[in-house]
């Protein structure tokens, strides 16, 4: 791959990520770029990434318009962005700069709700049953169903309509606008990118689409994440087919059209008849390019096998795929935060120990736009919308970070126990139900026994004395060092205070609870080590 450009390559993006799907030791191989934390650090360790410092982060067109752009790329260079739009195709041609990606017109056509009904002919077969009409005409019928305009992705034009007001709303806005209504399936999202090429189509491998899961992001519909493990246990051989059937008849379809590079579809699987349905087309680098190539590049390297970013190049140049093959993989996943109004700020985040995972930090001001992208060589998914142990670990990640601490920091906790009943925490978080032990994070410099005696005041409104008893201390399975100490109350008035209190809402909830030890075994407690010693303790004590 490292010969396969004869002349520069200019790959132009606001997020340096997307282009680092093809290995930036590649000669001829140049990124223009927003100046980030990330994009800043590459810089360091390569010499073909140009950064532009402004006082917010620039869209493609407008690095492509920027004076450094202009001085840095010759005429006849070979461009390349995200997305195509008309607006890029216009500065291309006036700059003289040979732009790479396919039609703007035919990716706005395939991609777009209504229009791509048109295009699809014959092969809306793949579809879920739907129908096209004014926004006025629909009839509640007492069943959920998908409500789309003709907006291209990212979820901003899609509605899940499950009662009669919300359509009414949806009519009164829009009465005259087109729809297409289609049934609501209930299902896990699959996504796979996909290469035409000049004599030949590759498909790549098959993720588990994470989407629309809070705090990730407000919009039902929007795309936080690809796991690359999870299909490998839930998908059979006739459904992995018949997913590469419909992506191979999307891509036969656009050959025909002119179509070069990549694209990428969306399809669900219907949990009550496990059929495959056709859900989105992108005609565009699908966001997961980047992560699926470097994630193939710890795989294999030898000259017939290529990550699906090399295969895009290859078929953008014109270069021959026949006797190419893409590399397969089992595993990987990324999960992406983006700004919302649960988390509305982020600041870099700063960790007492290194997560067993990636990360790359965004400072971004938009809501929706994306703040934190985490990635591992592993899984994070269990099963359809359920984490598994690597993320649950962002997800603490995440929310330690939004509530301003230091990731895994020491934690500090106090064993309240009277008359047979322990003081917990009970949590609700986005859909995650348990209970805590009351405590809280050590701060820098700061006595363990300290932090157990300052938290339990300003979580629990009581003051408290440690017990003459051996501490608990072991590490989760988090990485994080856990201190339980038992302890009385020796004045103050039981009241949810402190950081726990303002944080407080219907998402992400704590209420102070007394519970039996009778209660405790059966209730579900984090982190997990504690029940199991408390357990012992109990029995131990005849309790």
């Amino acid at each position: 791959m490292n010969t396969i450009l004869e002349k520069n390559l200019y790959y132009v993006t606001p997020d340096i990520e997307r282009a680092t799907g093809l290995s930036l030791d590649t000669p001829h191989y140049y990124i223009i770029t927003n100046k980030t934390p990330y994009s800043s650090e590459l810089t360091k360790q390569h010499n073909n990434i140009i950064l532009i410092e402004e006082n917010k982060l620039l869209s493609s067109y407008e690095l492509l318009e920027h004076r450094i752009t202009q001085k840095t790329i010759e005429e006849n260079a070979n461009i390349l962005v995200f997305k195509n739009t008309k607006l890029i195709e216009q500065i291309c041609t006036k700059y003289n700069w040979h732009l790479l990606n396919p039609s703007a017109d035919l990716a706005k056509t395939v991609e777009e709700k209504i229009s791509q009904i048109r295009w699809l002919e014959n092969l809306t077969t793949y579809l879920p049953p739907h129908t096209i009409t004014a926004c006025e005409k629909i009839v509640w019928q007492d069943k959920p169903f998908i409500l789309q305009f003709n907006h291209a992705h990212s979820g901003e034009g899609t509605h899940y309509i499950d009662t009669s007001e919300k359509l009414d709303e949806i009519i009164h806005r829009f009465p005259k606008r087109d729809a297409r209504i289609t049934d609501f399936i209930d299902g896990p999202i699959f996504t796979v990118n996909i290469v035409v090429g000049k004599d030949a189509t590759h498909i790549g491998n098959i993720s588990y689409q994470i989407t629309g899961i809070k705090p990730f992001t407000d919009n039902t519909f929007a795309t936080v994440g690809n796991d690359w493990k999870l299909p490998h246990k839930i998908l059979d051989s006739t459904q992995i087919k018949q997913i590469e059937q419909i992506g191979r008849g999307i891509a036969e379809k656009l050959q025909q059209d002119g179509w070069k590079g990549l694209f990428g579809i969306d399809v669900i699987m219907d949990n009550n008849t496990k059929e495959i349905y056709l859900i989105e087309i992108n005609a565009r680098q699908p966001a997961s390019t980047s992560f699926e190539s470097i994630l193939q590049n710890h795989i294999l390297d030898n000259t017939d096998h290529i990550t699906i970013a090399q295969a895009h190049i290859f078929a953008l140049l014109d270069t021959s795929l026949r006797d190419k093959k893409i590399i397969k993989i089992n595993t990987g996943a990324q999960l992406i935060l983006r700004k919302t109004k649960y988390i509305k700020t982020l600041t870099e985040p700063v960790c007492h120990k290194q997560p067993i995972f990636n990360y790359i930090y965004y400072p971004q001001q938009e809501i929706e736009s994306m703040i934190l992208r985490m990635q591992t060589k592993d899984g994070i998914m269990d099963t359809y919308n359920e984490f598994g142990r690597i993320g649950e670990i962002m997800f603490d990640f995440v929310m330690t970070l939004a509530h301003g601490n230091i990731y895994n920091m020491p934690r500090g906790a106090g064993i309240l126990l009277q008359n047979d009943r322990i003081l917990l925490i009970e949590r609700h978080k986005f859909g995650q139900h348990y209970f805590v032990l009351p405590g809280g994070t050590q701060e820098e410099n700061e006595d363990i026994k300290n932090t157990v005696i300052r938290e339990i005041k300003e979580e629990t409104g009581y003051d408290v004395k440690l017990d003459n008893k051996e501490a608990v201390v072991f590490v989760d399975d988090h990485g994080r060092t856990q201190h339980y100490y038992f302890i009385s109350i020796i004045g103050g008035i039981e009241a949810l205070g402190g950081p726990e209190n303002n944080y407080n809402n219907k998402h992400d909830s704590y209420t102070l609870v007394w519970k039996s030890i009778y209660e405790f075994k059966k209730l579900s407690i984090k982190p997990k080590e504690i029940k199991k010693i408390l357990l012992e303790y109990f029995a131990d004590k005849n309790v």
